[in-house]
């Protein structure tokens, strides 16, 4: 099973700049998270809210994981891995 959370950095439209849209999956089969970025260099950022994305959902996962009886419990220990998915050109 996999969790998608559609990313967008800089909202639709700030100072005539289209905001980056990215995507960070919760693999729990592989347990790890996945980010899937389109652009051939990282935009700026997109790291950073990666690390502070899976931060944040490991924290509530804890949080609810008695509660709704999840499996697994923790999350703790899954790894971070950018995923390799074609690229946007001439961006």
């Amino acid at each position: 099973m996999q969790f998608f959370l559609p990313v967008c950095i800089g909202g639709p439209v700030r100072e005539g700049v289209v905001g980056h849209y990215f995507v960070v999956t919760i693999n729990l089969k592989k347990e790890r998270f996945e980010l899937l970025d389109s652009l051939p260099d990282e935009y700026q950022g997109t790291m950073d809210y990666f690390n502070t994305v899976t931060s944040r959902v490991k924290r509530i996962w804890k949080q609810i994981s008695k509660l709704l009886q999840l499996s697994p419990s923790s999350i703790d220990h899954f790894e971070k891995v950018k995923m390799q998915v074609p690229l946007q050109g001439g961006t």
